[in-house]
């Protein structure tokens, strides 16, 4: 199959990424002046080229449409960066990142970059402070494990936290300030806030790939920028432990159908990105074993109003205009997930419907939680759900052979509760009818 030629360019301040030569050419424009903290790495040359970088595949993401049956593209890639001997050691393990997480088979070539030549979004700071390299960062979207996850990392430590943001659109952007005055109201100076705002594509094509797995990766890339410029050790991601595996429907979903953005196995890769090409700070899934129901619960009672400022739609249809669906998968989820978790549910849903489909999302939970308790119940619990669900074998990362040991079993102890919560909510429901 012949590549998909995505050409990326740095000129006079303008990220442009331009597809096959005479295709689709978009600028990438957003607002950096928040992102970065005022400490001296932060002015380092290097050190917003990888942010650039999968900003660079976002926009060939939305720009080179999936084939209508096949997920896969070719993409050959061509990049300037300032270091080219440390981005070309990088390269395959960029390569397999981004296959692991997007389906994607990507050649990267890395040309050098002219001196000089730096993003307008940029950063220029005119200030230098003395920083605390005890920081945290946790990155903070508009979601409800998100909000989950701030209360978490402010809780279990002293440590100031630096949260990070993307923001994409102008509904997503009040969302999140709303969340962060919040948070900033409980914990005063402890909490930081730094954000990429206003991320989009200048001027791009009405038609657009609706999958665009990359938006994920562009915020663990912010994550791991900031936490270089901090000297921290580690970016938080706070996805509860059944949306970080996101298993496939069995015989309806292939596996980079169902995101794979989070799964495990990126996060070896990462660290090595990372210890190459930043700082070396590493992903940490502070919520790994822990399902969105269990992390709801531990919202403290007096910040529950919260909740309602977040948004778990999916619907590839909603706009800025628009309140989070109802319908869809997310949004399935979160009401599922506040019931078990006693919160009544009191999300302003607009029941627009997302695209046809021939299945409800409650249905599709429920016979996978079927499949997977036919599996937990059999004499090799993991035998029969690796088999069940291949994308399990390589979520547990550990080389060591007591850490895998310990991770399967807490795999398989988070699949029971999951689905223990699944069987018994259709249970109550189904009395209640």
């Amino acid at each position: 199959m012949r590549a998909t030629t995505v050409g990326v360019r740095v000129e006079r301040g303008v990220l442009t990424v331009e597809i096959d030569g005479n295709g689709p050419r978009c600028e990438v424009s957003s607002r950096c002046d928040y992102l970065l903290p005022f400490t001296t790495l932060a002015e380092a040359p290097y050190i917003l080229e990888v942010f650039e970088f999968v900003s660079a595949l976002y926009a060939a993401d939305r720009l080179v449409p999936r084939a209508a049956r096949a997920w896969t593209r070719w993409l050959n890639v061509t990049f300037p960066v300032s270091r080219l001997g440390h981005w070309t050691i990088a390269r395959t393990l960029l390569e397999e990142l981004i296959w692991s997480a997007t389906g994607d088979n990507v050649t990267l070539n890395f040309v050098q970059r002219a001196a000089g030549s730096v993003h307008r979004d940029r950063r220029h700071m005119r200030l230098v402070l003395d920083h605390q390299t005890w920081t945290s960062v946790v990155l903070l979207s508009e979601g409800l494990d998100s909000l989950c996850g701030a209360f978490r990392a402010l809780d279990d430590s002293a440590d100031r936290v630096a949260f990070v943001s993307l923001v994409t659109n102008s509904r997503k952007a009040a969302r999140i300030q709303k969340i962060s005055n919040g948070i900033g109201s409980r914990y005063g100076e402890r909490a930081v806030f730094h954000r990429v705002r206003d991320l989009h594509l200048v001027e791009p094509p009405e038609k657009q790939e609706p999958t665009q797995r990359t938006r994920g990766l562009l915020a663990i890339a912010a994550g791991l920028t900031v936490a270089a410029a901090y000297e921290s050790r580690a970016v938080s991601v706070s996805e509860n432990g059944t949306g970080i595996l996101n298993l496939p429907i069995t015989t309806l979903q292939t596996r980079h159908e169902s995101s794979q953005v989070l799964h495990p196995q990126n996060l070896r890769l990462w660290s090595s990105i990372s210890e190459l090409l930043l700082s070396g700070a590493i992903v940490r899934y502070s919520n790994r074993f822990r399902t969105k129901a269990e992390m709801l619960a531990d919202i403290p009672v007096d910040a529950r109003d919260l909740i309602w400022t977040t948004s778990s739609c999916d619907a590839p249809q909603r706009s800025d205009k628009h309140n989070d669906c109802g319908v869809c998968g997310s949004c399935d989820y979160r009401r599922f997930s506040l019931r078990t978790a006693g919160i009544a549910d009191r999300t302003q849903y607009t029941a627009v419907p997302p695209i046809r489909r021939a299945y409800d999302p409650a249905g599709l939970r429920r016979l996978q939680a079927q499949q997977l308790s036919s599996a937990l119940h059999s004499d090799d619990p993991w035998r029969a759900l690796v088999r069940l669900q291949p994308t399990l074998r390589t979520a547990i990362e550990h080389r060591n052979p007591n850490e895998r040991t310990g991770a399967i079993a807490s795999t398989i102890d988070l699949l029971r509760r999951h689905v223990a919560e699944v069987l018994s909510s259709e249970e109550r429901l189904a009395h209640a009818i």
